[in-house]
């Protein structure tokens, strides 16, 4: 993911979260980051249906998201995001079955070049 653009109908299309992953060797600081970055994105989530309605609103949120993104980037740290249809959130006979949004941070290879 590299734009609020892109990462606008994973958040605002789900209604439930799987345990997010990041890289095993973070520093405190990265930590945090990454923390506050999910923290956003489910702030988002939570009040995308609030906003759906106004175009400029929308438009501000995939700016504040581009941001993030870009925070990401500058700390050599990616974001790979989907969202998976039908996942039962409860077990037993009757299933509840729901849109939930994945997670993927990863740290970025300076060494590799990459175009796009």
């Amino acid at each position: 993911m590299k734009t609020g653009l892109d990462l606008w109908p994973i958040l605002s299309g789900n209604l439930g979260w799987l345990e997010r992953e990041e890289p095993a060797d973070c520093t405190d600081e990265e930590q945090d980051l990454i923390d506050s970055v999910v923290q956003s994105f489910r702030d988002w989530s939570d009040i995308s249906g609030d906003i759906e309605f106004s175009r400029a609103s929308v438009r501000d949120a995939q700016r504040s998201l581009t941001a993030i993104l870009k925070e990401l980037a500058e700390n050599k740290l990616a974001l790979y995001s989907a969202a998976k249809n039908n996942y039962p959130l409860t077990g037993g006979p009757s299933t509840f079955l729901r849109a939930v949004a994945i997670f993927q941070i990863v740290r970025v290879d300076p060494a590799v070049q990459t175009s796009g």
